[in-house]
């Protein structure tokens, strides 16, 4: 072979994918017009060589979102745009009220970082629910951590928002960085060329593709959200539908319990009642048995009460709409805290009602105040602050006792823990178990809030009515 035509491959991203040449025996075989043919035929091959990459790509995230936990998938996904669109860092946020949340990256910026929605480049692309681009992050006055951007390098920014359902609600945001320019080749997006010769910019550009397949990318990560939400949601129905099915069955089991206890304790104060008229001069000789006769009798009455009590919680709630400042204020004059303990109420006036039961709603509130009355040791402060928050009704009880350590959060509601050795009169002393398993039953949840140091808070979730 004498003469050699060869025309690199390069992606839209700047990215050289190889080279495709031409070979002749014959001297200066090629012409000019073999030159520009082979160009575009290059250009063919490099559209084949990145859409079978994002084929690649997109096959894979499908089984993943569908089989993989969130925070893989999200992982998954930070890789493949790096790979895809040879930038320098990619992240993964998701929305949380006012602020993202860092969930995945690969930039050395740790995960669980916050940015404010409203004063960030990320934050302006959920905004605006579209694609925005910087070209200079480290100086873009949109950009809220330039200092990060000057420490790895990150020059040009693109971020797209994830969006869900028909009306593309926002959960968060896919951004990448390009870096700078490096030993000749930009390590980002963009080449263009003047007169046909390339030019390789200072500061990377973003092209339409890179868009597109970040927009893409965003997609799957939208849906991977959109699937942890249902598989929540189904997990929530699952457990609330078994929780309601054993309710039902040991409902019938209290009822008959219940009947064969006023069988049998029911007759016990009857009994002594006619001990006392039959024996009224031998007891007015003895006060020892006039005594014990009458504790025997109030022992009975209490017994049967507690366990009337206690085991009508197993029955059928029916659900009605109910007040919750009601409901706070019934279990606030159950508990009666004592004088010691100060008691504020912040924004329950104005809470829409809930769909929930009376008693079992008060009953909720009565163990979460006792259980805070008995933590600070019977003086602090206890706050009972409500607010709506994503279509729910939202109640929290916060004390200032010494709190709970975070690796027992899960714990406490299970059935058979309690950091307490004794009991409550005439209480069954599930505790935090009862609060967690009624309000599954009520459609709801709650989950505690603590650093184990300064108090703890224990929020309410409630559907409306």
């Amino acid at each position: 072979m004498r003469s050699e035509l060869a025309v690199p491959l390069i992606g839209a991203n700047g990215r050289l994918e190889g080279v495709v040449n031409l070979e002749s025996p014959h001297v200066a075989a090629f012409t000019e017009a073999d030159s520009h043919l082979l160009q575009a035929l290059a250009t063919q091959a490099v559209i084949a060589i990145q859409e079978a990459r994002l084929l690649d790509a997109l096959l894979e995230m499908a089984w993943r979102v569908l089989a993989e936990p969130l925070d893989r998938v999200f992982s998954r996904l930070v890789d493949r745009a790096r790979e895809l669109l040879n930038v320098t860092a990619a992240a993964i946020w998701t929305l949380e009220g006012d602020t993202l949340v860092l969930r995945a990256g690969n930039g050395n910026q740790p995960t669980g970082d916050r940015i404010p929605v409203g004063q960030s480049l990320t934050g302006e692309a959920v905004r605006v629910r579209g694609p925005v681009i910087s070209e200079d992050v480290r100086s873009d006055p949109r950009f809220f951590r330039p200092d990060l951007a000057r420490a790895h390098g990150w020059v040009t920014a693109l971020v797209v928002p994830l969006l869900v359902g028909d009306e593309e609600e926002p959960v968060g945001a896919f951004t990448v960085y390009w870096g700078e320019k490096e030993g000749g080749m930009a390590t980002g997006a963009g080449l263009r060329g003047d007169e046909g010769a390339p030019h390789l910019p200072d500061v990377p550009l973003v092209s339409d593709w890179d868009k597109k397949v970040l927009t893409l990318l965003a997609h799957y990560a939208a849906l991977a959200v959109h699937n942890a939400r249902r598989q929540e949601a189904l997990q929530a129905a699952q457990e609330q539908r078994a929780v309601a099915e054993t309710f039902a069955a040991l409902g019938d089991i209290a009822a008959n319990v219940l009947h064969h206890l006023n069988n049998k304790v029911g007759t016990i104060p009857v009994r002594v009642q006619g001990i006392q008229d039959k024996c009224e001069g031998v007891l007015a000789e003895h006060p020892y048995l006039a005594h014990n006769l009458a504790a025997i009798e109030e022992s009975a009455r209490e017994a049967l009460d507690a366990v009337r009590e206690s085991l009508s919680l197993l029955h059928p709630i029916h659900r009605v709409p109910v007040n919750v400042r009601a409901c706070v204020e019934n279990a606030l004059r159950t508990v009666a805290p004592p004088a010691g303990v100060a008691v504020s109420l912040e924004g329950v006036d104005t809470l829409p009602s809930v769909m929930a039961g009376q008693q079992t709603l008060t009953l909720v509130f009565v163990n979460l105040l006792q259980n805070a009355v008995e933590a600070m040791g019977g003086r602090g402060q206890i706050t009972v602050r409500g607010w709506l928050e994503d279509g729910h009704v939202h109640v929290a009880v916060a004390d200032t006792g010494p709190g709970i350590p975070p690796e027992l959060h899960d714990r406490i509601f299970d059935f058979n823990y309690s950091r307490q050795e004794g009991r409550r009169d005439h209480k069954l002393g599930f505790g935090l178990w009862w609060v967690k398993t009624l309000m599954v039953r009520l459609g709801g949840s709650v989950r505690v809030e603590s650093d184990g140091q300064s108090g703890t808070t224990f929020v309410l979730r409630l559907p409306p009515a």
